[in-house]
């Protein structure tokens, strides 16, 4: 199927966005129900059911599912399985957004500079040094 779209659309079919591939093989709508089961692994039924109850935005499908109760998930008609597989990825966020999404930001936010003398009681890692815009709770040890 993705052979024949391409080829339909031409020169678009270079401009295409990355999720178009996955969605039209898989017969989902958009964007949020394609990275649902590519992401999550749940069923066509349960994206769909998701992505319209959140809309087609796969950014306001995360926060919606990141929010989202056990009992809202029944509501959608969800089977226990995708209930489990929809926990799961919530989990997994959950854990990404705590733990390693500080530390990728600090690595971005670290900027080689000359950062002088380290202040008392700080170990300073030579030739790196924070803006001053990134809060300390975002900094990694050992970079000042």
């Amino acid at each position: 199927m993705w052979s024949g779209a391409r080829i339909l659309a031409g020169s678009l079919g270079e401009a295409f966005p990355s999720f178009i591939r996955s969605s039209i093989e898989w017969g989902l709508p958009s964007e949020a129900a394609t990275q649902l089961v590519a992401q999550s692994a749940v069923t066509r039924p349960a994206a769909i059911a998701i992505a319209r109850a959140t809309g087609s935005s796969w950014t306001s499908t995360v926060a919606w599912v990141s929010d989202a109760s056990e009992e809202e998930l029944v509501a959608l008609g969800l089977t226990t399985l995708d209930i489990d597989r929809v926990i799961g990825f919530k989990e997994r966020q959950q854990l990404f957004d705590e733990y390693f999404a500080p530390r990728i930001l600090c690595v971005l936010a670290v900027a080689p500079t000359d950062p002088g003398p380290a202040p008392q009681g700080r170990r300073q890692v030579p030739g790196l040094s924070l803006p001053a815009r990134v809060s300390l709770r975002h900094r990694a040890p050992g970079v000042t």
